[in-house]
């Protein structure tokens, strides 16, 4: 919807798409292409996606990408198109792997783990991906690129993965041994589980490593938290008696609250402690 991108022909026998040409804004071109031309550049591209089955349950999808440079009033030149980086197809095949994943085993919108898992066909095994320094994965331990090989002792293959995750049905510790760089690496690490759809507040956080606490960094308009006189830049110290000074603690005081329930905030603005109902 947000990124429409035309289909030009569909072939069901062979499983195949072609799609039309989609515009592509500059920074992207750059990025996809590794462009070093010295104007401002963008283009256009194209795809082709073709459903390969390898089994009774696995399927590869394989994606071309084909890259045009604008030129003469939006007309595409006629030369060869430029060769991608890979950088387009892995972030495509990435949304879509999400999207089938989320479908299959809709429980994994209630597990919160702190990392993203995606597939590396080379290895047959699951990478961590998304960990940032003040993220809850590396909280959790967790590395960008650690292979996950087993949990709990099981190993962990594309058959079993999500269908070991989407088992579970509550707050619990699960073991993850990880391969870092050839490095076996034991990690216990904290899945929270939430059995009910949580009524939104109406505001973003972020965790601040200098005061162990957790800065909003957004605050929706005509929100419960808006009502409730939060602001960008409060830091939220307590949520029901519970001190938010990690993510564990964070999730830990979500996994407290009711659909719709009114929560309690120790908030710290300029120095000075105030209450906020939310």
């Amino acid at each position: 919807i947000r990124e429409y991108i035309p289909v030009e022909s569909e072939n069901e026998q062979t499983s195949e798409i072609k799609t039309g040409p989609f515009e592509i804004q500059q920074n992207e071109f750059r990025k996809w292409t590794h462009s070093a031309l010295p104007s401002p550049t963008q283009g256009y591209g194209r795809l082709e996606l073709h459903l390969a089955p390898l089994s009774t349950r696995t399927t590869r999808l394989e994606v071309k990408s084909y890259f045009y440079r604008i030129s003469h009033e939006m007309i595409l030149e006629q030369e060869a198109s430029y060769v991608s980086t890979g950088v387009f197809e892995a972030r495509l095949a990435s949304r879509i792997h999400d999207y089938l994943v989320t479908m299959h085993y809709p429980a994994i919108l209630r597990l919160m783990t702190g990392c993203d898992f995606h597939w590396d066909e080379e290895i047959g095994y699951y990478r961590v991906s998304g960990i940032s320094e003040s993220s809850f994965g590396a909280e959790q331990g967790f590395q960008n690129g650690d292979i996950v090989v087993s949990i709990d002792g099981v190993r962990m293959t594309m058959d079993n993965f999500f269908e070991t995750l989407s088992q579970i049905k509550h707050t619990t510790v699960k073991k993850f041994f990880v391969d870092r760089g050839g490095k076996g690496i034991i990690l216990n690490a904290t899945i929270f589980f939430f059995p009910e759809s949580k009524s939104p507040l109406g505001f973003l956080a972020d965790f601040d490593k200098s005061t162990r606490s957790f800065a909003v960094t957004r605050v929706v308009q005509s929100s419960r938290a808006e009502h409730a006189g939060l602001k960008v830049g409060d830091l939220l110290v307590e949520e029901e008696g519970i001190m938010l000074s990690n993510w564990r603690n964070y999730f830990k005081a979500m996994g407290t609250s009711a659909k719709g329930s009114q929560r309690n905030f120790l908030v710290l603005r300029n120095g000075e402690e105030l209450h906020a109902q939310i």
